[in-house]
């Protein structure tokens, strides 16, 4: 991305093995050719911002879930700043899709707003007013675990990969899944009446903790199944206190705008932000 907000270039690069050299290896080899299809001296590169699951710890790492378990003790912003040689930005990978939405997705329309990003796991963000809130370590917007604490069940693309298992669709990963979507699988339907009802409580939880423009559903999922996620959902929903006739303000429930790049983009995004524009 050049400083402009243009996508010079981007590409998909999954891998079985995620070795942190061997990942960060494929990014720089994707980053060189890239430039140099394009033109561009390496020397042009002002830096990296890297999305990655997890939340941080106090010392500034990210702990990452136990599919990314190679990761914990890696201190990522050294090895991918090592390999470059610039600077980098590290960042949740939703805090990142959320600063990809403000930029160049529902950012555009609603400055302020609560992201919940559907991926392998779930994740969150808030932005106000056109910036990322990060909190005391980084972790605002940090949801991962609120399904367990309110009682419902944990929305993820994981368990729509497995819906689609069990009816014989051979598929060989979330990444699999995303790139051959159709939404006429058997199972699609099932899985979005299942998955509504924790987005909207989810969503409510959101809505009540900061003020915002509004909730957006984004992450993995292919848009136009946010969009029929959001429209399954009662929003805002019975049940509001009313003082003198009229409820708490509710924000808009909307689907994002960006697709499966969103989290690369912000990444990209939240380094020129932190180098370029502070």
């Amino acid at each position: 991305m050049n400083l402009g907000g243009k996508l010079i270039a981007q590409a998909n690069l999954p891998r079985r093995d995620m070795d942190p050299t061997r990942v960060v290896d494929d990014f720089a080899l994707f980053v060189e050719n890239a430039m140099s299809t394009h033109g561009l001296d390496r020397h042009r590169l002002g830096g990296v911002g890297v999305g990655l699951s997890g939340f941080f710890l106090e010392d500034g790492r990210i702990s990452p879930p136990s599919e990314l378990e190679a990761w914990a003790d890696v201190v990522v912003g050294d090895i991918v700043s090592d390999r470059f040689e610039r600077p980098v930005i590290v960042e949740n990978i939703a805090r990142a899709a959320a600063v990809g939405e403000s930029f160049l997705g529902i950012g555009r329309l609603h400055r302020s707003f609560a992201y919940i990003n559907l991926t392998a796991g779930l994740g969150g963000a808030v932005v106000l007013g056109g910036e990322l809130s990060r909190g005391v370590r980084g972790n605002t917007g940090e949801i991962g675990a609120l399904p367990g604490i309110i009682g419902c069940p944990k929305p993820s693309l994981t368990t729509l990969l497995e819906m689609l298992r069990v009816r014989g669709i051979a598929l060989e990963s979330i990444h699999d899944m995303v790139t051959r979507f159709d939404e006429s699988w058997s199972g699609v339907t099932e899985w979005i009446v299942l998955t509504a009802p924790s987005i909207a409580l989810i969503a409510r939880a959101m809505r009540h903790v900061v003020d915002v423009d509004a909730v957006v559903l984004g992450g993995r999922l292919p848009i136009s199944v946010s969009q029929r996620i959001v429209k399954a959902i009662d929003w805002p929903g019975e049940g509001e206190e009313l003082r003198r006739g009229r409820p708490l303000p509710a924000p808009l429930l909307v689907a994002a705008e960006l697709g499966n790049e969103a989290a690369a983009i912000g990444a990209a995004a939240a380094f020129q932000t932190s180098e370029y524009f502070m």
